[in-house]
């Protein structure tokens, strides 16, 4: 074991899975052809309920990041990240720039550029980071069996957040319990 390395209990590793589903299920939910493929800067719960619909190269960046990490999770197919992948690079393609760089905030709905225009080095970086760990993912997934062990361990995912928001009435899912932890050898 690596002296880096740290070791996650069961029940550590099973809470970390429910919030990165309820990550990507913020992801999955707001983003998608209504936004152009773009993902909102934020959401609010409290005082007003509304979406950010503006976006920039980091949103764009980590919105790429969660679709692969969806399909490591088996929460998404390699198509869907694919067509996601490809919708929002298409998007990306028919937006403003300045000397072939994106500027910094755009309207996810009408794609036009917001005031003040400028280039942020910073989010420019994180999207081109973003690409390659991006790049290298798919790689990884598209070398992956169709159905592996993954897509069964996220149907648990899904299930557990299930269980969570049932509360008490938990009781309703009956049947036997999934078993836990699959077997994930690589």
């Amino acid at each position: 074991a690596n002296q880096y390395q740290i070791e996650f209990s069961q029940a550590e590793k099973e809470y970390l899975r429910q919030i990165a589903r309820q990550t990507w299920r913020y992801y999955d939910d707001f983003v998608g052809p209504q936004t152009n493929w773009l993902p909102p800067d934020n959401y609010q719960e409290a005082l007003t309920v509304e979406i950010a619909q503006r976006t920039s190269p980091t949103n764009v960046g980590l919105w790429l990041l969660t679709c692969a990490a969806a399909g490591d999770f088996g929460w998404l197919p390699i198509d869907e990240i694919l067509g996601r992948t490809r919708a929002t690079l298409g998007t990306l393609d028919e937006m403003e720039k300045f000397e072939g760089h994106l500027l910094n905030w755009y309207d996810s709905l009408t794609l036009a550029p917001l005031q003040p225009r400028y280039v942020s080095t910073v989010d420019s970086g994180n999207l081109l980071a973003s690409l390659w760990t991006l790049s290298q993912s798919i790689k990884e997934l598209s070398d992956a069996p169709l159905f592996a062990p993954s897509a069964l361990t996220g149907l648990l995912d899904v299930l557990g957040l299930l269980e969570n928001a049932l509360g008490s009435d938990s009781k309703a899912l009956s049947g036997p319990k999934p078993c836990r932890p699959i077997s994930t050898a690589s």
